[in-house]
């Protein structure tokens, strides 16, 4: 079971795609830990992640369209699965992150003008850029374009 999902992952990867148009570093990760899932959930996982890899073996993702519809058919609920079971996290790309940064601290100090709540919003921010990090880094991610 797990085999044919590594030959056409590894299929998938060697053909040079856009990694964030086919959600490479998600696929991997949930590979990765596949055998720590149940057997009820493998089976399930199983079936979803063999029709995703199908389909994008099959058909050229051009689009950020066609690549968030498939990854709302397929990688979401696998995510979902892995989150209720191996307690998996959703992450957000790094580029969001800093666009949250600026945008939250330039309406802070329009609007609030005050350096503590920047302050303190600003520790907020960080510790979720940090705990955004390690969830990447620790392999129990997965995400829209990850």
């Amino acid at each position: 079971m797990f085999e044919t999902l590594n030959e056409k992952y590894n299929i998938l990867n060697s053909s040079g795609p856009d990694p964030r148009m086919y959600h490479i570093n998600t696929i991997y990760n949930f590979l990765l830990h596949f055998e720590k899932l149940s057997s009820q959930n493998k089976q399930a996982v199983f079936k979803i992640l063999n029709e995703y890899l199908d389909h994008v073996n099959e058909f050229n993702v051009s689009t950020r369209q066609e690549s968030q519809s498939l990854f709302k058919e397929y990688v979401a609920p696998v995510g979902d699965i892995y989150h209720k079971e191996l307690k998996f996290r959703y992450v957000i790309s790094t580029g969001l992150v800093v666009c949250m940064f600026i945008i939250i601290n330039i309406l802070v100090l329009v609007v609030l003008n005050n350096m503590f709540t920047l302050v303190g919003i600003n520790l907020l921010l960080l510790i979720f850029a940090v705990r955004n990090y390690i969830q990447r880094r620790n392999g129990k991610a997965y995400g829209f374009g990850f």
